[in-house]
């Protein structure tokens, strides 16, 4: 049995970081790398990179997935390194090139869309041959005569493949003797088609959320001091023990904060809303970042959800400025929604107060500026 070998429905969108990286890209003949660390692509979707990424000509799969081709069949497929970068982080991937051929289609049998000059276009139908033992394990199904490229394994192949558990890769039987509609063919199948070769199933991440109720108890609606009983409150519903550092930071709050204004109007201060001093607010704020289902972390696994034992002390537009109440240092943190992780904003709240009203009294007279040259051109 001859099968199909195919990524699930998965696809990366990449872009080039560098010019004329495409054109140099051509390892289809064997071209090799010279600055294998100059091939970097960037991609912002899906959130987990798949094991196999089809870019143009090209198949990018994985370090796992390469792998097991290799255990399969250690000589016969080039893997030129290529670096992806997602959010932040680098992950080893692999330029495929089979250097293998097979000639299991007979393309007598098989249908083709030609072009005016009945050259083929496109692969309609497929009709299978009897396979040979002399196939390799993994190949290119008659190179020079598909206008597609079938990527094939013998069976043996497919099931130490099918065995490794890629859920994103699809093996497509394609017996022999009969032909098969090559649309519906790439368009069906199961990832694992093996019933007596189950991978054993991914442990699915679960977190214990906590309980919303628990951030509205009366404990916690105590006034807008941060008192010692609702010190405690805060304790026992969000499970952090505010540091003393943070807690003398709120007793002898920064009188610039108040005076620093965050509108042109000059009505609204920093001490409002950006970094507020009012205990219900600073609640209400811990209560939102740990809401069930909200992710604000990624690592290779998935997402994650808020740290528990960080607690936001500042609002930034769609991020937070925080702290983490078991580390002894005083560093401030600044999320990164869109590359889901913290960056280091400060090294200690002084540092904060003098970063953040320099950053806003900056913001606010380059707007003033802008303003002026638009009063400029309407006159």
């Amino acid at each position: 049995m001859i099968y199909l070998l195919q990524k699930n429905g998965h696809e990366a969108h990449l872009k080039t970081t560098a010019e004329g990286q495409l054109q140099g890209m051509s390892f289809r003949r064997g071209v090799p790398v010279k600055d294998p660390k100059h091939w970097t692509f960037k991609t912002s979707s899906p959130r987990r990179l798949p094991n196999w990424i089809s870019f143009g000509p090209h198949r990018l799969v994985s370090k796992a997935l390469r792998d097991v081709l290799l255990s399969v069949m250690p000589e016969g497929i080039e893997f030129h390194p290529i670096t992806i970068a997602q959010k932040g982080r680098e992950h080893e991937y692999f330029n495929m090139n089979i250097l293998t051929r097979g000639d299991v289609v007979d393309v007598r049998k098989s249908t083709f869309e030609r072009f005016s000059d009945g050259t083929p276009m496109a692969l309609l139908g497929v009709h299978i041959k009897e396979p040979t033992e002399t196939l390799p394990p993994i190949f290119v199904a008659n190179a020079e005569s598909l206008p597609t490229g079938l990527l094939c394994v013998t069976e043996s192949a497919a099931i130490t493949i099918a065995r490794a558990g890629f859920t994103d890769v699809v093996l497509i039987a394609m017996p022999a003797g009969k032909r098969h509609d090559f649309r519906k063919l790439t368009s069906s199948g199961e990832p694992n088609p093996f019933s007596k070769t189950s991978s054993a199933p991914l442990p699915k991440r679960s977190f214990s959320w906590p309980d919303p109720n628990t951030f509205t108890t009366p404990s916690l609606l105590l006034g807008a001091k941060m008192s010692k009983p609702q010190v405690q409150a805060i304790h026992t519903a969000f499970g952090v023990q505010l540091p003393d550092y943070y807690l003398q930071f709120l007793r002898k709050y920064p009188a610039i904060l108040d005076k620093t204004a965050n509108d042109l109007d000059g009505l609204e201060p920093l001490s409002q809303e950006v970094v507020p001093k009012d205990a219900a607010k600073l609640i209400d704020m811990n209560a939102i970042v740990r809401q069930p289902e909200t992710f604000w972390l990624e690592d290779e696994e998935g997402e994650l959800p808020w740290p528990s034992s960080y607690w936001a002390i500042g609002f930034a537009a769609a991020d937070y400025y925080c702290i983490d109440t078991a580390s002894r240092d005083q560093t401030v943190y600044l999320t990164n929604h869109e590359e889901s992780n913290f960056v280091t904003y400060a090294a200690n709240l002084g540092e904060f107060v003098s970063k953040l009203v320099a950053e806003t009294e900056a913001d606010l007279q380059d707007l003033r500026e802008e303003m002026g040259l638009l009063d400029d051109l309407d006159d």
